[in-house]
């Protein structure tokens, strides 16, 4: 007995050229969403949202995150300009940790902490500078060793079927 396979939508209308385009309107639309979400939740932060606020737009930004690098770790990808190597993860650690020392300090500052100590609260900005670009350089030079291994196999799969 055959199956019937029901469409609920129309078949793609587009040709290549229109394909290309709309997949790099679609790639910019996510980014904006991504950069767009993640600034919502800066200015949650310091603003003093709700606990509940900011874990749920915690959560939306964790889960678009990880969706995304599962999938491009799935297909051997890493990045559009940057080599999965140490010299790109460190290169990507050192902005993240510049990027929490900026904002643990505004976020001291604006709360009034430290206010009788500003060396200490520079310092306690650096500690978590410090450990954000070790986390990071970790997280990153995992997922690169696993990209890696991913690629070197979907390359030995082309090649297998090339041969055939």
């Amino acid at each position: 007995m055959k199956r019937k396979n029901i469409r609920l939508l129309p078949p793609i209308a587009l040709d290549e050229r229109q394909r290309q385009q709309m997949y790099q309107i679609e790639h910019r639309g996510f980014w904006f969403a991504y950069f767009g979400i993640l600034a919502l939740l800066l200015l949650e932060i310091l603003t003093n949202a709700s606990g509940i606020l900011i874990g749920c737009t915690m959560i939306l930004l964790l889960a678009l995150s990880i969706y995304t690098e599962c999938c491009c770790i799935r297909r051997g990808l890493w990045d559009w300009r940057l080599k999965p190597n140490p010299k790109s993860n460190a290169l990507m650690s050192m902005i993240g940790a510049v990027c929490i020392f900026v904002f643990t300090l505004l976020v001291y500052t604006k709360n009034g902490y430290f206010v009788n100590s500003p060396a200490l609260m520079y310092l306690c900005a650096l500690i978590a500078a410090f450990f954000t670009f070790i986390l990071t350089f970790a997280l990153l030079s995992v997922t690169a060793h696993i990209c890696n291994k991913r690629n070197a196999r979907l390359d030995e799969a082309c090649e297998e079927d090339e041969e055939e």
